[in-house]
């Protein structure tokens, strides 16, 4: 008779403490919310094999994404407000934001779709985008590398002059 994964997780909780803990220190929330989850699923359900298995992957994407919301939430402690005056100075130097190259690369993109026939932009895009090996496009592709490296050359030769002063333009604001 196959044990319920309740009582599964009852027998098996030290054993499953220790294993995840080489991992680095145990989380028990991501433990908590893997093993609901996992409850859940059971309860619709849903037939489930290895617990172990299952429970194992749940709890290291629950672990994941806990280690992910701490960075981004800050609670600071109420005394950090009452021991810093609010004109006093900052003891620290303001981080100053770096400039988005987002609508650059949007508009390189769009130029070399534009102005390039499908298979060079395939090849260009491959390459400079998708970072791809030689090897590999000439693999899909069945070019050879010089005909690759032809194009790919080409193509940034282009965009280097279409888009030198407006990257200029952008690191001197």
């Amino acid at each position: 008779m196959k044990m319920t994964f309740e009582s599964w997780c009852e027998k098996n909780y030290y054993k499953l403490r220790e294993r995840l803990s080489l991992q680095g220190l145990f989380d028990e929330d991501a433990y908590q919310d893997a093993y609901l989850s996992i409850l859940s699923r059971v309860r619709k359900g849903e037939q489930i094999l290895c617990y172990d298995k299952h429970i194992t992957n749940a709890y290291q994407a629950y672990r994941k994404k806990h280690i992910s919301e701490g960075f981004v939430y800050v609670r600071p402690d109420e005394l950090l407000f009452t021991l810093l005056p609010d004109n006093a100075p900052l003891p620290f130097e303001p981080v100053k934001e770096k400039p988005s190259f987002a609508w650059l690369i949007y508009d390189i993109k769009q130029f070399v779709r534009r102005n390039n026939p499908t298979m060079d932009v395939i090849v260009w895009e491959a390459k400079n985008i998708h970072r791809q090996s030689i090897t590999d496009i000439s693999g899909f592709t069945g070019l050879k590398y010089r005909e690759i490296r032809e194009i790919n050359n080409n193509i940034n030769t282009r965009i280097c002059n279409r888009f030198a002063n407006a990257y200029k333009k952008k690191m001197s604001v």
